[in-house]
């Protein structure tokens, strides 16, 4: 079951009977964020999709989330052509305060599908940030790129589905515009407030 945040709706106003809840948050021993991100075909570079999404995601209300961080590793095979990038967390995953859960989720009402007008990308590779939460056990992963174009990707479940290549209800497939400050407001990201 999940929500319409874009359109304002409640819990008791949107239902999905064909969208069955999984409780993929005890099957993951009730961790949040996998140690590695589901690898992305080699083809994209690790990455994932480079397609833009044709839709607007919608969430569920959060009411807990965690913060991971994740840096790139280059996992090509010896003597290949190109880069392959699997990316694995650094430190442990960090709970989002309620007024971060707050931001965040007035954020995720601001995410749009990319439109030709919206790339501005740069050449350095930095991390990725994935805030992930659950519904009734039904996990969910928005994973940030704090470099490249700072693309936003949604995966149904981060220990399972590469990121952008989300399909269950709510979530999407493809690329979503960042909103500004959305890692700055989790304290994190290049564009975080100087301390």
């Amino acid at each position: 079951m999940l929500l319409a945040a874009c359109s304002g709706t409640t819990d008791d106003e949107v239902v999905d009977p064909s969208h069955e809840a999984r409780d993929e948050l005890s099957l993951h021993g009730d961790q949040f964020c996998p140690s590695i991100l589901p690898r992305a075909p080699r083809e994209t570079y690790g990455f994932g999709t480079g397609e833009r999404a044709t839709e607007l995601p919608s969430f569920p209300t959060i009411d807990e989330a965690w913060l991971c961080t994740y840096e790139s590793r280059d996992v090509a095979p010896a003597g290949s052509n190109g880069a392959w990038l699997e990316w694995a967390r650094e430190g442990e995953p960090r709970q989002l305060s309620p007024d971060e859960v707050a931001s965040f989720s007035d954020d995720l009402r601001s995410l749009e599908p990319l439109d030709d007008g919206d790339l501005v990308c740069d050449a350095d590779l930095g991390p990725r940030f994935v805030v992930s939460f659950a519904r009734e056990g039904d996990l969910t992963g928005v994973v940030v790129d704090d470099h490249g174009c700072g693309s936003v990707r949604l995966t149904d479940d981060p220990f399972v589905t590469v990121p952008g290549d989300a399909s269950q209800p709510g979530t999407v497939t493809g690329l979503l515009v960042r909103p500004a400050g959305l890692l700055a407001a989790l304290g994190v990201g290049r564009d975080r407030p100087a301390s």
